[in-house]
């Protein structure tokens, strides 16, 4: 399917009742993430979408080539046909603390604190590392990813190990991960950003994210 023009942003207001049609999503829960979904062929709509209020992230990416976003409320993911705003699927997953569109894929990149999947309409893949550091298993992290940057080909970030901060660079072709030497041993030299999202979170993160969780 060819690229279509989509655009979906998460609100800090809610719109006024009536001005604009609004679909809710997942069980009742005391605080929603709010997005604006603008169609490439269809009137704009708004989805409210249950929080897990489990992490401290929320967010939302569009994959155009298969007319469709991925929605993070508060760590609870779901994928939506962005025309139709028709659920296609509500994630298993709930602890997801960044989140964010592979250009050229037909799929989002998610991770948690300690492992990275891509996101698609049917099913997630968790991401694979080259040489497998914890008793075997595909854990990218001990306790902290930070997403950096992403291109049509790869995702880099940093990943927190037993010895410290790791570069990684993510292959959005393979889903393999590769993990290079100790880039740094202070806890608090990555952190979530705006946009990026991430683990672990400051106050000032915290602070800004919290005003797309509204009651």
């Amino acid at each position: 399917m060819a690229d279509t023009v989509i655009t979906a942003t998460l609100l800090d207001t809610k719109p006024v009742s009536g001005s604009i049609v609004e679909r809710h999503f997942g069980r009742p829960s005391s605080t929603c993430t709010w997005v604006q979904v603008c169609p490439a062929d269809a009137d704009p709509w708004i989805g409210v979408f249950a929080d897990a209020e489990v992490a401290y992230f929320s967010g939302v990416a569009v994959l155009p080539q298969v007319d469709a976003i991925v929605v993070v409320a508060r760590g609870q993911g779901y994928v939506i046909n962005a025309t139709s705003g028709t659920l296609l699927r509500t994630t298993s997953w709930s602890y997801a603390y960044s989140l964010i569109a592979a250009p050229g894929h037909d799929f989002a990149v998610a991770a948690d604190t300690c492992a990275i999947w891509a996101v698609g309409l049917e099913a997630d893949t968790t991401a694979t590392l080259q040489t497998p550091w914890w008793q075997g298993e595909d854990r990218i992290a001990l306790d902290g990813i930070v997403f950096e940057e992403i291109s049509s080909r790869t995702l880099v970030g940093k990943a927190w190990l037993p010895d410290g901060w790791h570069p990684f660079e993510l292959s959005l072709d393979t889903l393999e991960v590769q993990l290079g030497g100790v880039a740094s041993k202070e806890w608090n030299a990555y952190y979530a950003t705006p946009g990026g999202g991430g683990f672990p979170t400051p106050q000032a993160y915290y602070d800004w994210m919290s005003q797309y969780w509204l009651a």
